[in-house]
């Protein structure tokens, strides 16, 4: 028989740009751990406020659906000798081959998880930058959230309001970096900025009848403009 559960935390006051995407996290979460332990349900909503977080998950299942899974193991003949007798060795970790077409191998990874408050404001921006990163399944959901991956790392940035920063949440492997993959992100999004605001001051510059005598870039990438005003 399906139920209702209410699960409800209480928090220490968060900021403001923080309330949102904990609340989206948070079902995101619940939704997956209630996937993966294989409990069915109608639907989860979520709730917020700046002291306080809730789901409420609508028709929940009282226990897991039985499963059913077939594991195969080594090959009778690598497994038996010629006598019938068992022909592996138990008593320490088993070794099983990368690749073998009767052996289910399983890779067991460990992933953290880190959240920052980033400069990212402008969202065309934003997604050009990921696109020339070379991102994969980048996407945005109908409440603006915009998530993809690269190589191990998966990323999901959400904001409160259209004109504040972006809030970046990162998953990743433990041997890698997630304050390097912010720190490349955010100096490729910088270059983007630049150039988007070159493209803007010359455009207006030509509007206005006015010529640009000299352009000097230097070695911080800092862009200097002389420009003719007579």
């Amino acid at each position: 028989m399906a139920k209702n559960f209410l699960l409800e935390i209480g928090l220490e006051e968060m900021p403001a740009h923080v309330v949102l995407p904990s609340m989206n996290q948070l079902k995101e979460k619940c939704e997956k751990f209630l996937n993966e332990q294989h409990l069915e349900f109608q639907t989860i909503k979520a709730y917020s406020t700046p002291r306080r977080l809730a789901l409420v998950v609508e028709g929940l299942a009282e226990k897991q659906a039985d499963i059913h899974e077939e594991v195969k193991g080594p090959a009778k003949k690598i497994a038996l000798d010629n006598e019938g007798m068992n022909n592996i060795d138990f008593s320490g970790d088993i070794d099983l081959p990368t690749v073998c077409d009767d052996v289910r191998v399983i890779s067991d990874k460990h992933f953290l998880e880190k959240s920052f408050e980033t400069a990212f404001v402008d969202k065309e921006l934003l997604i050009k930058t990921l696109e020339e990163h070379g991102v994969s399944n980048l996407k945005e959901n109908e409440y603006g959230k915009i998530t993809a991956r690269t190589g191990s790392y998966e990323l999901a940035f959400e904001r409160m309001e259209a004109d504040k920063p972006y809030f970046l949440m990162i998953k990743y492997l433990d041997t890698e970096s997630a304050e390097q993959k912010l720190n490349d992100l955010s100096s490729e999004y910088a270059l983007n900025v630049q150039e988007e605001s070159y493209r803007s001051i010359t455009e207006k510059l030509k509007e206005n009848n006015m010529e640009i005598e000299s352009e000097e870039v230097y070695d911080d990438n800092t862009i200097v403009l002389t420009v003719n005003i007579d």
